[in-house]
């Protein structure tokens, strides 16, 4: 748990500049959450809203002037009220009728654009930086925000606007009956803002940082969740959740300690309004007293400064939940406009999945941020249908070429060459297409068999998938669970596979990739999980595919004896054991026996294992 560092301001400058930063925020969710036509719908419903509010802002004076006729005994007086008041109903009503029309058009487009381009937004950045910034790019971040971004649209377009347009007319008639009531609304609305500038700093300066523990505080619980195995088997329960009451009840005092200083203070800052409001309506009752206004001008200035009043504190509210809500849209926008650290060629070669697949690298060197190489003047080659094993102890570096293949990130020095043509030049999806990768943690989605199954295929390519080839495929992969197939292809598997065991999920992972038409697999540690009866007959099952399709594999296994039926095999040697300009490719052997000899790396990790080569006998 770390301590967040609370903003402060140095000078209106300052917190002007963040003001700024906000606004670009709430331009951001106007220009990416909006669709043209959400955004023709919502400015349709704003003119609506503007036309309605000038009806319900009018019937005041014309309830007035009735009251003026009665008491004056003015028959004019009275049919203009009451026709005014009706027409003021009838023009209300109809706006209103057809506002909501538009308005559950624009609520739903809302919701389809906010589902949408968060969707793209977050999909679009390499796979590298989901893994090195964990931080920007959390899910359950990105979740909170997408809330809050929709809670900041329904409250802007149904409470916001609508508040600051009754407020605006309400001033503006109230400026045109009486200019004295008018500036005396003035002064009581330029105390009402005085005291906002010099809140909002201190909304900000507390709640940001509190939003960040609240954050990390779904962080960690996310993280304890997901990990439940680990707290249980190490009888965790207790601690974890005293751990998170005592974290969270500690925020939440601190959040709760500044919200009612705040709630008091604008108490407070509502005093001027109460004050403003006495003093117009002593003017006003002063005035029908000494015979200058019509005792029916009292009805719309009790009600308009009523109006502006209420407005006032409900803009207060607004700001408020928009000052709550700001700081999780603005990780959410952080996350989403995050630059894509891969970029695609001007004019990217396609792969042709027809084409056998050669992959070079070229004396390839790469570090993570902050961090020392990974790996060093790495140079090898896979031809075409060659399976080839790459070896080394833990922390060589054997997963940081498999994330380069993938092109999670680009290598900082060197090159791979697909087919003689760089990586970087290639149409990356065209590539990935073509490639198949089955990790050592699998990633199971909600759903069922068949779904994961045929999750790697095109949708029209699903339809052409047979139940008998689906039977087959398991059966080839020990993914048949027996008793534990309830509905058959259709069982569920639960969120992440819940409902498998490790192995299982592995299996279901193997077979998913194998259904697709490859012309390149990579295997990192893919039977890890298996037992040694289910591991020989899933690797024989892998063997024969990749041989009957004369796919190119690049095999990753700290189990030595799983990769003999490789056509070769590259060994990479710790990278502190690196002199110079040393490449960290200690050999290319074609067999057990020539890695064996010739390699100290490959020698040890054998003698380690007990695995036999005929010339160690």
């Amino acid at each position: 748990m770390t301590q967040k560092t609370h903003r402060s301001y140095s000078s209106w400058k300052e917190y002007l500049c963040d003001f700024k930063e906000s606004l670009k925020t709430f331009k951001w969710v106007w220009d990416e959450m909006f669709d043209p036509q959400g955004k023709r719908w919502a400015k349709i419903m704003i003119l609506l809203m503007s036309i309605s509010m000038i009806f319900h802002v009018v019937q005041p004076w014309c309830v007035g002037k009735v009251v003026s006729g009665v008491v004056g005994k003015t028959t004019n007086y009275i049919v203009l009220g009451f026709l005014g008041t009706a027409f003021c109903f009838l023009g209300e009503f109809i706006c209103r009728w057809i506002q909501d029309r538009f308005r559950e058009y624009s609520i739903g487009q809302m919701m389809w654009q906010l589902e949408s381009k968060s969707n793209e937004l977050f999909f679009n950045k390499s796979l590298g930086q989901y893994h090195t910034q964990t931080e920007i790019l959390s899910s359950a971040n990105v979740e909170k925000g997408r809330a809050r971004i929709f809670e900041m649209e329904m409250m802007l377009l149904f409470d916001g606007i609508p508040t600051l347009m009754n407020l605006f007319f309400s001033y503006v008639l109230l400026w045109i009956i009486s200019p004295v009531a008018g500036i005396i609304m003035s002064v009581v609305i330029t105390h009402y803002l005085a005291w906002t500038l010099y809140l909002n700093p201190k909304v900000v300066q507390v709640c940001e940082p509190l939003d960040e523990n609240f954050r990390a505080i779904n962080r960690y619980r996310v993280d304890r969740w997901d990990g439940i195995t680990r707290v249980k088997t190490h009888g965790k329960e207790q601690e974890e959740v005293q751990t998170m009451s005592d974290w969270f009840f500690k925020t939440l005092t601190e959040d709760r300690k500044f919200w009612l200083w705040f709630i008091n203070i604008n108490n407070f800052r509502s005093g001027g309004r109460y004050i403003g409001l006495l003093l117009i309506w002593g003017y006003a009752a002063w005035s029908i007293w000494q015979g200058n206004w019509e005792v029916g001008i009292l009805i719309p200035v009790i009600s308009w400064t009523q109006f502006i009043s209420g407005e006032l504190w409900r803009i207060g509210d607004i700001e408020h939940r928009l000052n709550w809500s700001l700081p999780a849209v603005r990780s959410m926008m952080r996350a989403l406009t995050l630059p894509s650290d891969i970029t695609e060629a001007e004019n990217p070669t396609i792969v042709d999945n027809t084409d056998p697949i050669q992959i070079c690298f070229r004396s390839v060197t790469h570090a993570y941020p902050c961090h020392k190489p990974v790996l060093k003047n790495v140079s090898f080659c896979v031809e075409p249908g060659e399976t080839v094993a790459l070896v080394g102890p833990s922390g060589a570096g054997k997963t940081t070429i498999t994330q380069l293949l993938l092109r999670a990130m680009d290598p900082q020095e060197g090159v791979i060459t697909i087919n003689g043509i760089d990586l970087c030049q290639i149409k990356l999806n065209s590539w990935l297409q073509q490639l198949g990768c089955i990790a050592q943690k699998p990633e199971v989605f909600a759903g069922s068999l068949r779904d994961n199954l045929l999750y790697g295929l095109k949708l029209e390519d699903r339809k052409k998938v047979t139940d008998d080839q689906l039977w087959e495929l398991m059966n080839d992969f020990q993914i048949d669970f027996g008793q534990r197939l309830k509905d058959g292809l259709d069982t569920k598997v639960g969120k992440e596979g819940i409902e498998l065991s490790g192995g299982e999920k592995q299996r279901l992972m193997i077979g998913a990739q194998m259904i697709r038409q490859l012309n390149f697999l990579i295997i990192d540690e893919a039977t890890c999980s298996l037992d040694s009866t289910t591991e020989r007959k899933v690797q024989w099952a892998l063997e024969k595919i990749i041989k009957q399709r004369r796919c190119g594999a690049l095999i990753i296994a700290h189990r030595l004896d799983t990769l003999r039926f490789c056509d070769k095999i590259v060994v990479l040697r710790p990278i502190d054991e690196l002199k110079n300009n040393d490449s960290q490719v200690e050999i290319v052997a074609h067999s057990f026996e020539e890695a064996y000899e010739k390699s100290p790396t490959f020698r040890r990790l054998a003698d380690d294992q007990g695995v036999l080569c005929s010339c160690k006998e």
